[in-house]
């Protein structure tokens, strides 16, 4: 009896953990509609980014070199592309809504004319900021040549350092761009985008390079409200908040049992606390 209640308390502590581990990884995120997930600052593993939604999208393989890592809470992206799984191209791929969020870190755009944060081989989803006229763009080309969402920024692409860009699309009623939630920019396409099998961060080309500290990034299969994005933003903001210190308390302690009804109540205080249990979010 006892082996059976120890087997079934260790059981329930581990499985607390891992629920309790992956609610706090999305507390305080919109979750409907999440496909997938990446926060460099909950990610410990050199060349694989974890997908914390729960639908296996890891990202594998990730450069892990001087000039691309994890650093400080951010994936550091050098002038390379880095390849989503097929998953999240799938998300957008000839679908009528969606949504992804880049939270940066700094930014710094070394590209000659473009400066190229996601894109895929065909072209027809591209963020970029565009050189000479300082502006962000999405290029949403579906079958026809959807209106691109285009707002100039005041202070260059310095001004998307620290930001998060949030891009909602909803085919014939519109395409948008949002900076750290605020509507920036908004246009109505007329077709879904048809992008391929890929999908990437980053690139190579030195007409479109940039340097660029990428700390989360989210991808969603509707399009997201005002009032869901700046929720978003709100979360991240909180994350990369200053750290507060609490006083530490101590916690009564009801003298010891005896037997398996001590064990078997040891059990039921336990599972009652998983219940509780937070995971501090790690600060980007």
């Amino acid at each position: 009896m006892k082996k059976l209640l120890c087997f079934a308390l260790v059981s329930v502590m581990m499985l607390a953990c891992v629920l309790s581990a992956s609610a706090a990884a999305t507390d305080g995120y919109v979750t409907d509609g999440l496909e997938a997930f990446y926060d460099a600052a909950e990610n410990n593993e050199a060349t694989t980014w974890k997908d914390l939604s729960g639908k296996g999208n890891d990202i594998v393989d990730l450069p892990n070199t001087d000039t691309c890592k994890f650093v400080d809470g951010a994936y550091l992206n050098t002038a390379t592309k880095v390849y989503f799984p097929s998953g999240i191209p799938a998300i957008i791929n000839e679908k009528d809504a969606w949504t992804t969020e880049f939270v940066f870190g700094n930014v710094d755009v070394t590209g000659v004319m473009w400066g190229t944060l996601a894109n895929c081989n065909n072209d027809a989803y591209s963020l970029f900021y565009l050189v000479s006229g300082g502006n962000l763009v999405l290029k949403n080309n579906g079958s026809t040549a959807n209106p691109r969402p285009t707002y100039t920024l005041p202070g260059g692409f310095a001004d998307l350092s620290n930001k998060t860009v949030s891009v909602t699309f909803e085919n014939g009623v519109a395409s948008k761009i949002y900076i750290d939630g605020v509507e920036v920019a908004s246009a109505v396409p007329a077709a879904a985008l048809t992008i391929g099998d890929n999908f990437f961060f980053g690139h190579d080309d030195a007409n479109k390079s940039h340097t660029t500290e990428y700390k989360a990034m989210r991808f969603y299969s509707r399009a997201l409200t005002a009032d869901e994005i700046a929720k978003n933003v709100a979360a991240d903001k909180a994350v990369d908040a200053p750290e507060t210190s609490e006083p530490a308390t101590t916690p009564e302690v009801d003298p010891p049992a005896t037997g398996d009804g001590a064990m078997v109540f040891a059990l039921i205080a336990l599972v009652a606390m998983a219940g509780v249990v937070v995971v501090k979010k790690n600060a980007r």
